[in-house]
């Protein structure tokens, strides 16, 4: 339903938000498919030295507190 789609979107942005530059950079990079090695890749050309594990931490951290939410 549009209603609870727009209630999750909300939450789902101001969770977004929430988060430091790396986990919004995480998440924007999960949203379109990139594996865990692209995105340290991606974010070690950027300057930020994250290794592939510290990657897959993040994201099931993100995964966790999504779900402790009631967002996922």
């Amino acid at each position: 339903n549009t209603e609870t789609s727009a209630i999750l979107r909300a939450a789902l942005d101001d969770f977004t938000a929430s988060r430091d530059e790396i986990d919004r950079k995480i998440i924007e990079m999960v949203a379109e498919q990139y594996t865990e090695r692209e995105i340290a890749e991606a974010l070690e050309k950027a300057g930020r030295k994250i290794s592939n594990v510290a990657v897959h931490k993040r994201i099931a951290k993100m995964r966790e507190a999504l779900r402790a939410a009631g967002i996922a």
